[in-house]
């Protein structure tokens, strides 16, 4: 059985931009979702994105997570608004400085 999983989207947007695209605010990302066979230790999403208007500068996302912090510690949580994380900014890179948790 065949499945069509393009939701009626063109096979031509299947692949990234050869050049800078004409419109300004035209997002090209490539993406990938990695797991390790024990599912101790993910990469959820890492996301290579640039934007037209930016094209000479690509932004990575790269999120990571463990499973001891995320399955193995139920009772963790945040322990501030996420409103009020602070959060360290360079040309390259936005990280959080400090993660605060607290066990409910």
């Amino acid at each position: 059985m065949t499945i069509d999983l393009t939701g009626g989207l063109s096979e031509d947007l299947e692949f990234v931009f050869a050049s800078q695209p004409d419109e300004p605010e035209m997002h090209e990302s490539v993406n990938a979702w990695i797991w390790d066979e024990g599912v101790d230790f993910a990469l959820p999403r890492t996301g290579i994105e640039a934007i037209g208007n930016q094209w000479d500068t690509h932004g990575m996302q790269l999120n990571l997570a463990f499973e001891a912090l995320v399955f193995g510690l139920p009772r963790l949580q945040l322990a501030a608004p996420a409103g009020e994380l602070l959060w360290s900014t360079t040309f390259r890179f936005h990280a959080l400085r400090e993660l605060p948790v607290r066990f409910a």
